[in-house]
């Protein structure tokens, strides 16, 4: 596990950089961080929602089904989750099952966590921890981390019994503040 503060890993992440690159953030505050990652957060939300208006619009225009197609075709885990980010709850999860797990997964690693959970919340469960032996595999806990601050208590706790004692640590740690205490007390 690393030594980094949790906001910095989730700046670093949400950038696209290794979080060695911005280090110097970690003499920042914990509450200085938090509004640093939140904004970095609404910020990337934002381009992405402005660069996918149209991809957005041609999405409610064409059947999910179709939607899918295109997206398997073009395998990009960017375009699904601009897709999910356009849409409602349940258009996300109709798309979600005619998606490969791989492609979830890497929508899940770009989106926010109220998207995220949008998407992942209706899957089958099966489906929800192939995503998550994706997701751990590929360690991106910061993803994972937005998903157990999200998700229900009880998709929470089934969830943990998925993954080892290291990855779960590592997980915890990236669980938003405002949802580490539930989460902490339902995992015990």
């Amino acid at each position: 596990m690393t030594d980094q503060k949790p906001e910095v890993r989730r700046v670093a992440r949400r950038l696209g950089v290794a979080p060695e690159r911005i280090a110097y953030l970690e003499a920042v505050s914990d509450a200085d961080l938090r509004a640093l990652a939140q904004a970095v957060d609404n910020c990337v939300v934002e381009l992405a929602r402005q660069g996918s208006v149209g991809v957005g619009r041609l999405a409610k225009a064409i059947p999910v089904s179709a939607a899918a197609k295109v997206a398997e075709r073009v395998g990009s885990p960017l375009m699904v989750a601009r897709l999910a980010y356009f849409n409602d709850a349940q258009w996300a999860t109709k798309m979600a099952d005619k998606l490969s797990p791989e492609l979830i997964a890497g929508a899940v690693a770009e989106l926010d966590a109220a998207t995220t959970v949008n998407l992942v919340a209706g899957m089958s469960e099966k489906l929800q921890f192939t995503v998550l032996e994706l997701l751990v595999e590929q360690q991106e806990w910061v993803a994972l981390g937005d998903l157990f601050g999200a998700l229900p208590i009880d998709r929470v706790q089934a969830w943990a019994k998925q993954v080892s004692a290291d990855q779960l640590t590592e997980i915890r740690v990236m669980v938003p503040d405002e949802r580490r205490a539930d989460v902490e007390k339902a995992l015990g």
